[in-house]
Parts: structure tokens; sequence; C-alpha cells
């Protein structure tokens, strides 16, 4: 039987449904679901178990507000769950690195400090530079800080996770897991606590050995649940 599922031309089964699934673009390979997608909460969540992730590392079990569990769960239709950005961009201005472009960073997994799964994604770095992850208690603006090409946007006490200094990949990203129990700041590990806000930004080399220089990506402000 056909369950839970959106199937082109219909099925039948009072579960499966005959309509656009909005995906965001599906052509070009992304089937995360628009907001307005009719597969959000519509699942049964059936075998889905508490704290199961999707293939793009988001929680199943996430509530969308105001749409109505039509499927008697949270859950949604589709390999992707909907999900709305973790953070926001600061408004703190990156200055573009050696490739010509400003580099960025996104937040992906949850929000959610019990969940304990987020990740940082710094991209459109240059291709085999070491990266750090930064994080700061408040947004700031301190231009070429310590000499660097970039703009320093964290503010207050600031922490380096050391422990996971990595290289840059060929397409120019890295992926940071950060442990929401131990954020770095100069005198101690703190643990996040719902309603928590913190500011994360990569600070990643960007020349040679001979000519070395370095600058920032975008930061993201995260308030955590």
């Amino acid at each position: 039987a056909v369950e839970d599922s959106i199937v082109q031309g219909g099925w039948p089964s009072p579960t499966a449904l005959d309509v656009d699934p909005r995906f965001e673009d599906a052509a070009g390979g992304d089937l995360s679901l628009q907001p307005t997608s009719p597969a959000i909460d519509r699942a049964s969540g059936q075998g889905v178990a508490p704290n199961e992730l999707d293939v793009a590392r988001r929680h199943r079990a996430v509530d969308v507000a105001g749409v109505p569990n039509l499927g008697g769960s949270s859950v949604d239709l589709g390999a992707i769950e909907f999900t709305s950005a973790i953070g926001e961009n600061d408004g703190c201005a990156p200055v573009p690195n050696s490739p010509g472009v400003a580099g960025r960073i996104a937040a992906v997994g949850s929000r959610w400090v019990q969940f304990n799964d987020l990740a940082l994604r710094a991209s459109r770095l240059p291709a085999d530079q070491f990266a750090l992850l930064l994080n700061g208690e408040t947004v700031g603006f301190t231009p070429n800080a310590g000499g660097r090409d970039g703009n320093l946007c964290l503010g207050g006490l600031l922490g380096r996770h050391n422990a996971t200094v990595q290289l840059s990949d060929a397409a120019g990203e890295v992926l940071f897991s950060v442990d929401l129990g131990a954020i770095p700041f100069p005198s101690a590990l703190v643990a996040v606590a719902p309603g928590d806000t913190f500011v994360f930004q990569v600070w990643h080399r960007d020349g040679t050995v001979s000519a070395p220089r370095s600058n920032f990506t975008e930061a993201r402000s995260i308030r955590f649940q």
C-alpha cells in the first residue's frame, strides 16, 4: 500500500495526495519544501523516532506554527523536513576574499538545546585553507580586526573552537559540529540554555605561506530554544 505520500496522478489511498509538493527547485535537485508546501505536517509520523533526522540533518518532528497537523503529527511528507532558517545574518557585511566572493555561514541541524545537534557550515571560502569557528555574546563590528582583511562581527566575550580547526574542501566549504554543552569562552566552557543567544562567525586563511592573509565570513546570530 502507498501511504503518507504525494503521487503524481493519484493513488487509491486516503493518505496519498495528488498535488504539487512545491519543492524549492526540483529540477536543480533541491527537494526541500517551500513554506506553502502541502506536504508540511501532513505525515502520520508512524515509525519516526523522537530524535530522528532527515537526509539534511533536520529533525523530523518539528511542528510548523500555523499549519494544522492534517496527517496526525508534525512530520512532513518527503525526504527533507521543512524548517525555517536557523538564526539570522547579523547585518555585519563581510569583505570579499581572494576568490572574489564574501564568505557565508549557515546553520544546520536544530536550534533546540535538548537535541544538541547544531552545526555551522561555512561556504564560499578559498579552497584548502585553515578555518576556525568563533563565537561571541553579541553582534559587533571591528573592521580589519588584528590586521586581517575582513570584519570581525562579534561582540562581548569571544570564544575560539580550537578543537575543530580544519581545512576547507575543494568547494570552499567547512562543516563545524557544535557541542551546545561546551561553548568556549576565555575563562570557561558554557552550556547553552533555552533562550540564550550566541553569534557565530568563521575566520579563515586566505593566502600562501609566502603571503599569509586571512579573512572572516559573515556572522549568524542564533537564539536557542
